[in-house]
């Protein structure tokens, strides 16, 4: 689904991933994990956002290459 996201949205706009996990902040760092790795090699990842309440979360997308914001 995430590719079918990516393909649909046009190639000028920004795509903002939001990372959620309820009150478990192991789940906001596992997704954002995964996250990254399917966008590591994607043609998209350079338009992608990533961001989060889980400030961790957005530090570790940071640290992985990736555009991070707290919301």
């Amino acid at each position: 689904l995430l590719d079918e996201l990516l393909a649909a949205v046009p190639p000028a706009l920004t795509v903002q991933l939001e990372v959620k996990a309820h009150a478990d902040h192991e789940l906001a760092l596992r997704t954002t994990r995964v996250l990254c790795e399917r966008l590591a090699r994607h043609p998209a990842r350079d338009r992608c956002e990533i961001i989060s309440f889980w400030s961790d979360a957005c530090e570790l997308a940071a640290g992985l290459g990736f555009r991070a914001r707290l919301v």
